[in-house]
């Protein structure tokens, strides 16, 4: 009875967050289920319908205005994850840096060898257009995380040009205050992936 109850309470949770994320959404659903209860209570006087439709747009447009105000995790998380992919792009070591944990665990790397690997690798490999998307956020509890995503990119080199090369990510995240720092990356296998983990596409 009190695992069914936690698996509720947490599908509960996940809904509330997803309605968040989609304030315009929740806004066209209130307003389409605002109509049809508007038409029974026309078609028939029903004092429930026209209860419900004033609750509908009561309680969806504050769940709009929450979702417009409010960034939940699952969004802070993924733009946690765009703005590394952009100190990249940039070069920019330092920055990154800031979104590492000091305890990262990069595949056997500590953060220092990571960003040493990443520096050696710069040098070679220019990476351009980083785009992520296909994002599956797992929230372990309220300060832990785990983010898996796709990444498509452009890797130039002095001789050559690599166009839209995919590889595919896992990155664990722990909750330090307001912020969200990486403590575990993973490179893992994808059916078009040329590397198959991090030290292949960081010697």
């Amino acid at each position: 009875m009190r695992a069914g109850c936690v698996v509720r309470d947490v599908s509960v949770a996940r809904s509330m967050w997803g309605a968040l994320e989609h304030p315009v959404v929740v806004l066209l659903g209130a307003a389409v289920a605002a109509m049809l209860l508007g038409g029974v209570y026309r078609a028939g006087q029903a004092s429930w319908a026209r209860l419900g439709m004033w609750v509908t747009i009561l309680v969806g447009g504050l769940l709009a205005a929450a979702g417009f105000a409010i960034r939940t995790p699952r969004e802070a998380l993924i733009e946690t994850c765009r703005e590394m992919a952009f100190r990249v792009e940039r070069g920019d070591l330092p920055g990154l840096r800031s979104f590492l944990a000091h305890d990262l665990d990069a595949e056997g790397r500590d953060r220092e060898a990571f960003l040493a690997a990443s520096e050696r690798t710069l040098r070679t490999y220019h990476i351009e257009e980083p785009r992520l998307s296909g994002f599956n956020i797992e929230l372990t509890d309220a300060h832990a995380a785990t983010a898996t995503f796709n990444a498509v990119c452009r890797v130039v080199t002095r001789s050559q040009v690599l166009d839209r090369l995919p590889t595919r990510w896992v990155l664990r995240f722990r909750r330090e205050g307001e912020t969200w720092v990486v403590t575990r990356i993973e490179l893992v296998p994808s059916p078009t992936s040329p590397a198959s983990n991090l030290r292949e596409a960081l010697p």
